[in-house]
């Protein structure tokens, strides 16, 4: 078959026989059937791991009401109606007779209780969903009613509250669908968008990988990082028979290197520049689906990568299995994170941000955040930042209560009035953000304080008319330089920075052992799923490479993320060699530095240590080095998992970290900084002002005196002449 396609992309494909051509993808209704389903489950949905609820949900005031979103995956039929078990407190103050928490699920109620004294501690409540009422995406709202008298009573009394906690749950039974989809459903079934949790991958390696299969698979994980989005991807580590993968797997490879392709595609035909990709049902369990990139030889493979990681290959890619005869090389699907780093002009809108335009209503409406991610060697310029609020509101706000607050990290920079009575309600506002208060993953919060224009504390009325809106065309103004002293593995934290893998700071390569076990080749995968998520480049120049493939001296200009363990690994072993690296085995020193000098030195010897360590790339002082080596088993998981966690990465000092099995860090800091980039004449002297203020009054003051004993005596020889 052949078909004319876009210009970035061309392709001529085969369906490949005798397999046949899938079903359409399924609506999201997980009540269908879709056939005879072969693997039964029960699952507990739990509120703060599953459904990202970090704190509980309080609910203030006469009428309070809070929502979270859920989905279930679209590889679950769901067998019976969800059960939602709800743990509450609530104030004691609160009357029976007219208090109460409704539970509503897409808008349509499934439950009251009444809040009196059984549960105003710990309350449990059990609410089934209706299969019926699910949708793609699910909206679970919860509406509290709450008095403390039966006279006229304060809305806004303290004691009027009800909390849900994080510790309540969903309990799901289902049955997992066999896997009928195709290419044309693509990212599903390995990518369901719908998933609850980590999209996990088990690669199927039978043999070492050659250096282009390495390359292939790299660019695969990369895309499938960015399909996979805020869910990120999870690498299993990788087993040598499909029977062994427990979840969605992988193969990448040519039909040589590994049998369980020729199993899965019986007597297909391949010339050794034809690529193939296959989406098929697991043979040991056909509710598991299996993701194929082959080719009859090297160049094959190439262009499999290349047709399933373009982001225009939609129109051309249908049917369990197609033969791939053409590929060109073409852009991978855009990151779709959100919200999104801040560009590198020095003013932009909140629009380039992903914060939209938002209105909140009610008296207790939420903040609207506004997170800003800086890149990891933002220096703020003196003067700091500013952002200009494009805003409107309801007229029907009470002039002397209401406002809007605007808040840094949590501190307050400024309350503005709503004051506008009648006409047109909109307003625009400068606020100044401190250079000393910014931080690249700073957060801005704006905050409506709403009040109605008539209140009566013995009448009911409704907050839903009275409301505000923040403008997605709100601009900020964020002038800065860029200047970082490097290693310094703290800097990992703000999106892996600087492991951007774009034009304006380097390309990224990912260097695994020589013949790399099954640890250390899902480690690969999973590293290079982390660089499509963190990577915000249309064409993100990465790749991975077999250590013994590569080099330094001619990458220069690339930063390298070494992954060694136990076996060999040409780069690391390189590196070692010429004393690159920290040695612990030899007893690194770690310092405690005070005033500029060493106060405290000790050293420390584990030659089982998994570390993380930071260094300049010999080649080029201006790039980075970072070396995941593994001192025993896991090791590789763990530090992989490590660069994914922001939280952890902000513990990070210095350029060298050992991580312990129970995920306790300790810093050394083994190196010479070097300054990457460069600051404004203008600015350097205002930080050297800054940094000498006392020396600089010293000098005024001497200047004073100097320049007085000058005058007095210049006056002294005039009278004496």
């Amino acid at each position: 078959m052949s078909t004319k396609l876009p210009s970035s992309l061309l392709l001529m494909l085969a369906l490949a026989a005798p397999a046949a051509v899938a079903a359409p993808a399924e609506t999201a209704d997980t009540t269908e059937a879709a056939g005879a389903p072969d693997a039964e489950g029960t699952t507990t949905l739990k509120f703060d791991a599953d459904l990202h609820q970090s704190t509980d949900l309080t609910l203030p005031g006469t009428h309070g009401d809070r929502s979270i979103n859920l989905t279930f995956p679209r590889s679950w039929k769901l067998t019976s109606d969800p059960v939602l078990n709800l743990s509450l407190s609530h104030s004691a103050a609160l009357l029976p007779s007219r208090s109460h928490l409704t539970v509503l699920l897409n808008g349509q109620p499934v439950g009251s209780v009444t809040l009196d004294e059984s549960n105003i501690t710990s309350g449990t409540v059990a609410f089934a969903l209706p299969r019926g009422l699910i949708q793609d995406y699910n909206t679970l709202r919860f509406a509290a009613v709450q008095h403390y008298t039966d006279d006229c009573e304060d809305p806004f009394d303290p004691t009027l509250w009800t909390r849900v906690s994080t510790q309540s749950s969903i309990e799901v039974s289902y049955d997992r669908k066999e896997v009928r989809e195709g290419l044309e459903a693509w990212p599903y079934p390995i990518v369901d968008v719908l998933s609850i949790g980590a999209v996990t991958l088990t690669p199927v390696l039978s043999a070492p990988p050659s250096p282009d299969t390495a390359r292939a698979a790299g660019q695969v994980a990369l895309t499938l990082g960015r399909l996979a989005s805020y869910h990120t991807l999870q690498v299993a580590p990788a087993v040598a028979s499909l029977a062994d993968a427990h979840t969605a797997a992988l193969i990448v490879g040519t039909i040589d290197e590994n049998p369980a392709v020729r199993d899965l595609l019986g007597s297909l035909s391949l010339g050794p520049t034809d690529g193939v990709i296959a989406v098929l049902p697991n043979p040991a369990d056909p509710t598991l689906p299996v993701l194929i990139v082959s080719g009859g030889g090297a160049e094959g493979v190439a262009k499999a990568a290349q047709a399933l990681t373009s982001q225009d290959r939609q129109p051309v890619l249908t049917g369990t299995v197609a033969v791939v005869r053409t590929a060109v090389a073409a852009s991978p699907p855009p990151n779709t994170q959100n919200p999104r780093p801040a560009p590198r002009a020095d003013s932009f809108p909140l629009s380039a941000l992903g914060v939209k335009g938002q209105t909140v209503r009610g008296y207790y409406s939420e903040g609207i955040r506004i997170p800003l991610r800086l890149e990891g060697d933002t220096y703020i310029r003196p003067g700091g930042g500013s952002l200009n609020l494009r805003y409107g509101y309801s007229g029907q706000l009470s002039p002397t209560l209401s406002s809007m607050e605007v808040r840094l990290d949590g501190l307050s920079l400024r309350s503005v009035p709503l004051d506008q009575e009648g006409g047109l309600q909109d307003g625009e506002v400068t606020i100044r953000l401190p250079e000393d208060l910014l931080t690249p993953d700073s957060t801005v919060e704006v905050v409506f304080q709403l009040f109605p224009k008539e209140f009566d504390l013995c009448k009911r009325i409704s907050d839903q008319h009275i409301w505000g809106t923040l403008y997605d065309s709100s601009t900020l103004d964020m002038p800065r330089d860029h200047v970082a002293n490097m290693p310094d593995l703290g800097r990992l934290r703000f999106d892996g920075w600087p492991l951007h893998a774009d034009d304006s700071e380097g390309a990224v390569i990912a260097a695994i052992p020589d013949a790399p076990n099954a640890e250390a080749w899902s480690a690969g995968l999973e590293l290079s799923g982390l660089i499509g998520r963190y990577s915000m480049a249309a064409d993100p120049k990465y790749k991975l490479e077999l250590a013994s493939a590569t080099s330094m001296s001619e990458n220069a200009d690339a930063h390298f993320v070494v992954i060694a363990d136990g076996s060999k690994n040409t780069l690391y072993d390189a590196l070692a060699y010429d004393k690159a690296l920290t040695s612990l085995e030899d007893g690194a020193t770690r310092s405690l530095l005070g005033d500029d000098k060493t106060t405290l030195a000790s050293s420390e010897s584990n030659g089982t240590a998994d570390t993380l360590e930071q260094i300049l790339q010999p080649s080029n002082s201006q790039r980075s080095a970072l070396v995941l080596h593994a001192g025993k088993e896991g090791g590789l998981t763990r530090l992989v998992n490590l660069l994914a966690d922001s939280g952890k990465l902000r513990l990070t000092e210095g350029n060298l970290v050992v991580l312990g099995e129970d995920g306790s860090l300790r810093a050394v800091d083994t190196a010479k900084r070097e300054r990457w980039g460069t600051l404004p004449i203008a600015t350097e002297a205002r930080i050297g002002v800054r940094q000498n203020w006392g020396l600089l009054g010293a000098a005024v003051l001497v200047g004073a005196i100097s320049l007085a004993l000058a005058v007095r005596m210049l006056a002294r020889a005039r009278k004496d002449a």
